[in-house]
């Protein structure tokens, strides 16, 4: 006895629909697994970039209170770093650009660190004339709050005499020369660490 036509019309529609619902099931999980490995593949070029990228140039120093002193002679704890990057200081501030031929004590210039400038710290002996042009010219480059001193004795952590040192606080950038290598390093450490107000509070 042969189905009603009807029927066998139903089954067939049927059978269409449920094809039809498998073929977008295997679509959606298809869709699914490519936005899972487009994911995993955007984390792991960012982990990358991350775990490879070179570190801020510079190296954090432990840092001090800022203690404020009522003199520049007056007694206080030493500071951590040579030359110093935090700790106690006179009040006073001095003004952005200026570029001493003689030493600024660190007493006076740490007040222009905590206020978020940068110290340009050179020491030559025996002179050091490109050095300090090119320190000059940086400054000129990038106006803002920063001073250039001569510091006798710039000693990185290591116990190793320097020749340079630019000093933001709690962060040093130590150089023996400038060159190119060293501008964009100099650059990329005042893009970090200048105009940062580090007072307490």
């Amino acid at each position: 006895m042969s189905r009603p036509k009807g029927r066998a019309k139903i089954v067939a529609e049927q059978k269409k629909a449920e094809e039809l619902a498998a073929r977008k099931a295997a679509q959606a999980r298809k869709k699914a697994i490519v936005i899972t490995v487009g994911a995993v593949g955007i984390i792991a070029v960012i982990g990358a970039a991350i775990v490879f990228a070179p570190p801020p140039p510079g190296i954090d120093v432990p840092t001090l209170p800022p203690t404020h002193l009522t003199s520049l002679t007056e007694p206080h704890i030493p500071y951590t770093s040579s030359p110093p990057s935090s700790g106690p200081h006179v009040g006073a501030g001095l003004p952005p650009g200026f570029d001493s031929p003689d030493p600024i004590p660190p007493e006076a210039y740490v007040h222009l660190l905590e206020d978020g400038g940068i110290v340009l710290a050179y020491d030559c002996p025996d002179g050091c004339d490109d050095l300090t042009a090119a320190f000059r010219q940086f400054m000129e480059d990038r106006p803002g709050r920063m001073v250039m001193t001569p510091y006798e004795g710039i000693v990185d952590p290591d116990g190793n005499p320097r020749k340079a040192a630019v000093v933001a606080w709690g962060r040093i950038l130590y150089l023996d020369q400038v060159d190119d290598d060293t501008l964009d390093d100099m650059g990329t450490f005042v893009s970090l660490y200048a105009g940062i107000d580090y007072h307490a509070g």
